[in-house]
């Protein structure tokens, strides 16, 4: 059986890197062309020596990938997509898109967060919003995949059972705090994230709201709560380089237990293989390297309030891997196909 050819856009970078990693170790897909014009004819594995089998950076245009690739995954700053994702459709590719340029519904909502304009806002209504364990259907329909942010990947698979079945109290708001490690942000040289003043220090930003993911996962929420959801986000910055812990405060509309919460999320992930319910609750090593998320919930004392927690990889279940767990459901394979596998200890 012929392997189907993908290629990655914005490769260099650590996100881009990261599906690469995945697309080698994957029995049924292969590389087609890396593009990265600023690195342009360096071996990747000069920037990761861990990709050793990983081939030359070129400088394509989208006409140039779409010859070479059945599928092509982009990995590129805010604004960049929309100028690839039009000609890549046209020609009959399948679009993974791990930037933000088509996450939210809202063409304002993008221009308020983003700071530019959306000059694709046609293709809105084609994209699918890519976390599978919530909106599987829409990925097998769409040749565009619009893949989640890392913050609402943890937040909306820790409190999506909650909201979806009614559990949550409508008329409170959802508080998430949530922990990134470094690589969140990627290779781009900052001060405020050298070594010398990242290390030994948690800081919190985005505070206020002004956070660019807070709409999106009140967009999912609202989706699967079908009324309007109000969310209070918070991130945090860890000396960590991978790793993402979100830990969310819910009201309940009903007393509950910690038992019963605990059946009930089992029941809900029982067919997402990518989800881990664990009885205790799950550091940042627990899915170190892994397409994997884990995510626990407790009933506070009085039972009016649940807290979830949900740790996955930034750079695995909270980017490239869901690239690849998306593609799974759109070729008809398990969607776990490639994804198996972390780092531990």
């Amino acid at each position: 059986m012929a392997k189907l050819r993908v290629a990655v856009v914005g490769a260099s970078g650590y996100a881009g890197a990261e599906a690469v990693r995945w697309i080698l170790r994957h029995p049924r897909l292969r590389l087609g062309p890396l593009v990265a014009r600023s690195e342009a004819g360096r071996p990747l594995s000069d920037l990761y020596p861990q990709l050793p089998d990983a081939p030359v950076l070129q400088a394509l245009a989208p006409e140039g990938v779409a010859e070479r690739a059945d599928a092509v995954v982009l990995a590129m700053p805010p604004g960049e997509a929309l100028e690839w994702a039009g000609p890549l459709l046209s020609a009959g590719r399948q679009v993974y898109d791990l930037g933000p340029d088509f996450r939210l519904a809202d063409p304002e909502a993008y221009r308020r967060h983003y700071g530019r304009a959306h000059t694709a806002p046609e293709l809105l209504a084609r994209a699918a919003y890519g976390l599978v364990e919530l909106f599987a259907a829409d990925v097998r329909e769409r040749e565009l995949v619009a893949l989640p942010g890392c913050f609402p990947t943890a937040a909306c698979l820790a409190v999506a059972p909650l909201v979806e079945a009614g559990l949550a109290d409508p008329g409170a708001p959802i508080v998430v705090q949530a922990v990134s490690g470094l690589s969140g942000a990627g290779r781009g040289l900052r001060p405020d994230l050298m070594f010398g003043a990242a290390h030994d220090e948690v800081r919190a930003y985005g505070v206020g709201g002004t956070h660019r993911h807070l709409p999106e996962i009140g967009q999912v929420l609202t989706r699967l709560g079908r009324r309007p959801v109000e969310v209070l986000f918070t991130p945090h910055t860890a000396p960590l380089f991978r790793g993402l812990l979100a830990t969310c405060h819910v009201p309940l509309a009903g007393a509950m237990t910690t038992e019963r919460l605990l059946a009930h999320y089992r029941e809900r992930y029982a067919a997402s293989p990518l989800v881990r319910v664990t009885a205790e609750p799950p550091g940042t090593r627990s899915t170190l390297g892994s397409a994997r998320c884990a995510v626990t919930v407790r009933a506070e004392p009085s039972g009016r309030y649940a807290t979830a927690v949900a740790a996955i990889d930034n750079l695995g279940k909270g980017a490239a891997a869901q690239a690849i767990q998306a593609l799974n459901v759109k070729q008809g394979w398990p969607e776990s196909t490639g994804l198996e596998g972390g780092l531990w200890p």
